[in-house]
Formats: structure tokens, C-alpha cells, sequence
């Protein structure tokens, strides 16, 4: 997907809305901001994004090179430009990328290998970032040195190229990825909370989904609850964690399962605090009702979904006469039990009160 985006941007292609929320001082302030991944910045933010995080992380990574593993990969990925393939108008495959699991390849790792690059016609694309050794303030692709390999690389490569290639038309290259214009909408400061969460959520079910997880974390947030960043990230029980990757979802049902007697994930946004849903009794009688009153009922909801997964966590692997005895995650047959057993045992502990 890394590479598409910027074959996306080589051919000068729509590559989508980069959608932001403009931050006032106080929002700015508050702690619940993350930078584009891949980024260490501590600045205070001036715009949150509501839709491109994935673009924007992939443009960081691959021309940033920063030390850090690929996401959910366990190597360190660098992304290459092939001048061959570009210069003749062929940007099928024209991004590529290797990786290495043990070490990081830095910049200057990487341009001491400038003879390589002639060989194979691959450039590494953090060249975007780099800075003249001669210049600090100025850009390496600008730089004498950077004219003096493309020089070489026309000279030696002229045979795989169009006729008549120039050295300014290598450099041309990367300056049309650098002045590619990004389609960018930014929402004023002004804009309220529940305002933001609906757009947040629309443009999400019409694009790249995010998951129901995600988007409660949005909602839930004008109701001073930080799902993700307090009562998930914060949440010190890794073993519950690895059980299984969806288990922030499922604890999340494990509520819905309490107070409504359904999980499925078009019922979880129930769940937020003052959100009306109509019930029914067994007679077929249909009436209007609150789930959760407030933020504060929200998190002693979270604490006690959490008590009682681990509950059931703690049944399904231990090997007791009244366990189950799956050792291993792996050997737990479908994963979706556990918030069952979990909401079964909340019910039955609330009876017996």
C-alpha cells in the first residue's frame, strides 16, 4: 500500500481527501494527541487528522526512514525509487522496498552505498528528507554531490534510458513527489465535539473502515471516557491482551451483553452515555430507554467487563476440576467465548447479590 501511494503520486493521480480538524489552544494542550506514526515530534499539534492518518504515516515512513520497525512487521522496511523504470513512463512496479530484521539503515548507511544505486537504478526515497553535507539548511537533492551521481548514473545507465535523458529530469523525479498537491480540507477550531465524532464517523463508513472500537473512542470522548488511551492502553492485564487481538471490541461487549443482551456491533453504540434505544419487553411492548446515564457509569462498566474477562480468561486456561485447561491461547477453539462466559458470569454474580 506504501508503494501504490507513491505510484499514486509519481503518475500525478487522486490519492484522496487529507481531511483535518483545526485545534484551539485548549484542545491543543490536552494529552490525548498522538503524532503520524513513525514520528517522535513533542510539538503541541495545530490540527488533528480525521482522515489520511494511514497516507500520512506512509509518506513519514518512507521518506523519513525513521528507526522503527514497519507496523506489524518485525524488520526495518526502506522504500526505493527505480529511475529506470520511471524515466521510461513504466511505474508498474516502480516502488520497491527491502528489509532487514536485525539492522536499521540509516541515511548516511545508505549514501555510502551511492554506486549501488547506479547498478541496480534504485534510490532510496528517504533522499526526500536528507540534508547537503556541505549545507545543512539545504536539501541533499539540491546539492553538488547529488548532480554529480545523477551526471554518473545518465552517463553509465544512458543505455536503459529514453534518448537524450538529462541529469535535471533525474532530479525532476523527486521534486514532483515533493510538490505533489495533496487534496486538503481542514474544519475550523469552532467546530463542536459530537459535530467532529459524526463527521469522523461518516467518513469512515464510506471509506476504509475503521473499527466499531475506533469509532467509540471517538464518540465516547465528549464524555470525558479515553477508551483507547486511558481504559485500554492503561489497562496493566497483558495476559487478558494477548488472548486475542480484537479483546478491546470484546470487552465492549461484554458491556452490551449487561445491559442489553446483544454484542453484535451495530448494537455497541448504544452504549454511549445519554444515547436513547428502544427496547422491547416479551409482550412485543416497544419503550425508550437510556443504557448508560454518564461517562463515570461508562468506566465502572469498563472496570467490571474487564473483572470478569479476566474471570473467564482465568477458567478457559487453568487446568482445576472446573476449568477448561486450554494452556495456550491457540488452543482456545473460538475466541468470541470468552465475552459469553464473561457476561454469564457477571449475571450470575449479580443475581446472587
Amino acid at each position: 500500500m506504501v508503494s501504490e501511494l507513491f505510484t499514486s503520486i509519481l503518475q500525478d493521480y487522486y490519492t484522496g481527501l487529507l481531511l483535518f480538524w483545526e485545534l484551539n489552544d485548549h484542545r491543543a494542550e490536552q494529552d490525548q494527541w498522538d503524532p503520524v506514526w513513525g514520528s517522535t515530534t513533542a510539538e503541541r499539534p495545530d490540527k488533528a487528522v480525521l482522515d489520511g492518518q494511514q497516507r500520512l504515516s506512509s509518506l513519514y515512513y518512507a521518506i523519513h526512514n525513521p528507526e522503527k520497525r514497519f507496523p506489524n512487521r518485525k524488520s526495518y522496511y526502506v522504500f526505493y525509487v527505480d529511475l529506470i523504470k520511471i524515466l521510461n513512463h513504466d511505474y508498474d512496479e516502480a516502488i520497491d522496498y527491502s528489509w532487514k530484521t536485525e539492522n536499521y539503515q540509516s541515511w548516511s548507511d545508505l549514501r555510502d552505498n551511492r554506486e549501488e544505486w547506479i547498478e541496480s537504478g534504485q534510490v532510496p526515497l528517504c533522499i526526500l528528507s536528507a540534508e547537503d553535507p556541505d549545507q545543512p539548511r539545504g536539501d541533499y537533492i539540491d546539492s553538488a554531490e547529488f548532480n554529480k551521481w545523477a551526471t554518473q548514473f545518465v552517463e553509465q545507465r544512458s543505455g536503459d534510458l529514453p534518448d537524450n535523458t538529462q541529469m535535471w529530469e533525474v532530479r525532476e523525479v523527486f521534486t514532483d513527489i515533493l510538490n505533489y498537491n495533496f487534496v486538503v480540507y481542514s474544519l475550523a477550531s469552532e467546530r463542536s465535539m459530537p459535530d467532529i465524532c459524526n463527521i469522523f464517523a461518516k467518513v469512515n463508513d464510506t471509506g476504509m473502515n475503521l473499527s466499531t472500537f475506533d469509532l467509540m473512542n471517538a464518540f465516547l470522548y465528549p464524555y470525558d471516557v479515553r477508551l483507547r488511551k486511558e481504559l485500554w492502553e492503561g489497562l496493566a492485564n497483558d495476559k487478558l491482551k494477548r488472548i486475542d487481538t480484537n479483546m478491546n471490541e470484546n470487552l465492549l461487549k461484554i458491556i452490551s451483553l449487561r445491559k442489553q443482551n446483544y454484542c453484535s456491533s451495530k448494537y455497541l453504540y448504544n452504549l454511549i452515555p445519554g444515547e436513547e434505544t428502544v427496547r422491547e419487553e416479551p409482550d412485543g411492548t416497544r419503550y425508550e430507554e437510556v443504557l448508560i446515564e454518564s461517562g463515570t457509569e461508562f468506566r465502572e462498566l469498563w472496570r467490571s467487563a474487564v473483572d470478569f474477562a479476566e474471570d473467564a480468561r482465568e477458567r478457559i486456561m487453568n487446568t482445576g476440576r472446573t476449568d477448561f485447561g486450554a494452556i495456550r491461547g491457540e488452543f482456545i477453539p473460538y475466541n468470541t467465548v470468552l465475552p459469553v462466559l464473561a457476561a454469564v458470569l457477571c449475571r450470575n454474580t449479580l443475581r446472587r447479590r
